[in-house]
């Protein structure tokens, strides 16, 4: 913010101890380490005093500290490094059977280590997940549990965080309690390697806890040349150039055909092999006894379902993630029980002997060492969550997994439909233990209810909408939207015999943010007696259900009633509605510092 012209002369930093001072010149924009031997001292209590002096003048003299202890140095200091693979989905890496060699140097270093075949992460984009993950909760505890980075560092250890993507920034809080927290939008692999070695030489007597991020299985790819054909053939002619984003595959991809999309697929191969050389470097120069985890966010989807990238749905090629643990006390093998993101928090603080109060995962220990071993084959794995769209909500229960979005639900036996085709739930299928698993799961309530959701226009007049409930309202939320593209109020009128709701969208917002409302009386007795009334300018539309009742609980998301004013429609479906935390703070995806650096990686382009 100041003059160009107007410059820093330096500073100095004088620490002072009993007396004695210790002066240390503070480089212009270079960070410095300093040490200071405390032995003369042992066994005293003293006070240390920090002070900056200016230079010749004191023009932009600030200094800032980072990260300042006092420990005890070790000849051999601990260490525990996660490998942070932004992006790469489980089936990919050789490890887990991909047919081409995207991970040989992986796959050597985990022959003696704890590969878990049935890992999924909390949601299918980066900031929810990277919330539990140093945490060890769901997300929405965030700021209600200590952080992994807060116990290690009041423990006196070195701690850091080398991140690439802007969802891991300081913007959205994850720079809160490291150390050091080093932040670029989309570095190679080659550069964060780099930096992550020259944290270890940098402290080479204190043990420390490091998170090294990768970007380079994100969209949009850029391998080395050197690898640019290593699975990969030449680009086809519809993409245009080597190096493309995420609006430009997706705008391509109807016309490139089978031979054109398996050419992304084999780029996002050919990214995977260069972050498997880049990781086995830092691997290499761990010592023999670190604990070492390799884990990812979120997978990718390469039009499985008919999509492209992540953040907006729920299916396995997003959620299942790869997790490998090795180290000290971490017996070698695979395990087929359902893990989570969630654990990994846990199994860090089990072999550092730290708490894990408020952590809603499990430490792999005891899944490893056979303790609690049915405990993970019968746990629930909770899921939702997603950036785009509207909301939907998912469990991984009894080798099954459920879904619902917008009312519509889907069951899958993952044990003989893993790509997730063949939808089981029929009208007759008692789901109620499916929902009593993502309760559990989400650590909240599972209720029936209704999805009240208006159409998407950007109008000047805000869409007021009356829902008259008979027996009365027990609850009403509002849907996420991280991407805050809409905004809605609601508002309960008490009755006498029905409740109203009122729920008001915004003007000027196109978005389609979702109101969900659980009854107090049965569904059916609601349903069956309620008026929709909206209102928009000078427009009103009035609608009631229709008669006879459609089937509310046959999982198809059927609409009870369609109420239309102002070229803009509300409707009524029946729907499973998880209620929020009591005192969760809802994420926010957009951040107008970072709005360029997130259109940059396609987060803001308009994808659903």
């Amino acid at each position: 913010a100041a003059d160009p012209s107007w410059r820093s002369d330096g500073a100095q930093l004088t620490v002072s101890i009993a007396g004695t001072a210790h002066h240390f010149d503070a480089a212009v924009g270079t960070p410095t380490q300093h040490r200071i031997s405390l032995d003369p001292w042992a066994g005293q209590t003293v006070t240390l005093e920090l002070q900056t002096l200016p230079g010749e003048t004191d023009d932009l003299d600030y200094v800032f500290l980072t990260d300042p202890v006092i420990f005890v140095p070790r000849p051999d200091p601990a260490r525990v490094l996660i490998v942070f693979i932004d992006t790469l989905r489980a089936d990919h890496m050789t490890i887990y059977g991909h047919d081409k060699a995207t991970t040989p140097k992986l796959e050597a270093w985990a022959q003696r280590a704890a590969v878990f075949e049935n890992a999924r992460s909390v949601a299918p984009w980066t900031l929810p997940s990277a919330r539990t993950l140093v945490t060890g909760a769901v997300p929405e505890r965030w700021g209600k549990v200590p952080t992994l980075s807060d116990q290690v560092r009041d423990a006196g250890w070195a701690t850091s965080f080398i991140v690439g993507n802007v969802y891991l920034s300081s913007n959205f809080g994850l720079s809160e309690g490291w150390g050091e927290h080093r932040a670029i939008n989309w570095p190679s692999a080659d550069v964060q390697v780099s930096r992550a070695l020259d944290f270890l030489k940098a402290h080479p007597d204190r043990p420390s806890l490091q998170i090294v991020h990768f970007m380079d299985t994100h969209l949009p790819y850029s391998e080395p040349r050197r690898y640019r054909n290593l699975f990969a053939g030449e680009t086809p002619e519809q993409l245009g150039d080597d190096t493309f984003h995420h609006k430009e595959v997706k705008k391509a991809a109807s016309a490139m055909g089978a031979e054109g999309k398996q050419y992304i697929r084999d780029r996002y191969d050919n990214n995977l092999r260069v972050v498997d050389d880049e990781v086995w470097r830092l691997l290499d120069a761990m010592p023999e006894d670190s604990l070492v985890v390799i884990m990812s966010d979120h997978g990718e989807e390469f039009w499985e379902h008919g999509g492209l990238e992540h953040g907006h749905s729920l299916y396995d090629e997003l959620l299942h993630v790869p997790l490998i643990v090795k180290g000290p006390g971490i017996e070698a093998g695979r395990f087929a029980e359902p893990t989570s993101l969630l654990d990994i928090a846990p199994t860090i603080a089990q072999h550092l002997g730290l708490s894990q109060s408020g952590m809603d995962g499990w430490p792999l220990q005891d899944l490893i060492d056979g303790s609690r071993q049915s405990d993970f084959a019968d746990r629930a794995l909770a899921f939702g969550r997603p950036l785009y769209g509207t909301r939907r909500w998912g469990v991984l229960w009894d080798g099954h997994k459920y879904m619902v979005h917008e009312g519509r639900e889907r069951l899958h036996d993952l044990r003989t439909d893993g790509a997730e085709q063949t939808n089981l739930r029929k009208a007759d299928t008692d789901i109620e233990p499916w929902l009593a698993a993502m309760a559990k799961g989400m650590k909240t309530e599972v209720s029936m209810g209704f999805r009240l959701h208006a159409t998407a226009k950007k109008s000047p007049d805000p869409l007021v909408v009356h829902l008259e409930i008979p027996g009365g309202v027990r609850t009403a939320v509002v849907g996420e939207d991280y991407l805050r593209r809409s905004e809605v109020s609601i508002e309960i009128i008490e009755g006498a015999k029905s409740d109203t709701l009122i729920a008001t969208w915004a003007a000027n917002k196109a978005g389609t943010r979702e109101v969900f409302i659980v009854p107090e009386g049965p569904l059916e007795l609601a349903a069956a007696g309620a008026r929709l009334t909206v209102v928009a300018g000078d427009a009103e539309g009035v609608a009631r259900p229709s008669s006879p009742l459609p089937p509310l609980t046959d999982g198809r998301g059927r609409t009870l009633m369609t109420a239309r004013a102002g070229g803009r429609s509300v409707s009524l479906k029946p729907m499973a509605v998880p209620l929020p935390l009591e005192g969760s703070v809802e994420l926010a995806a957009v951040d107008d510092e970072m709005a360029a650096e997130l259109e940059a990686l396609g987060y803001l382009d308009g994808s659903e």
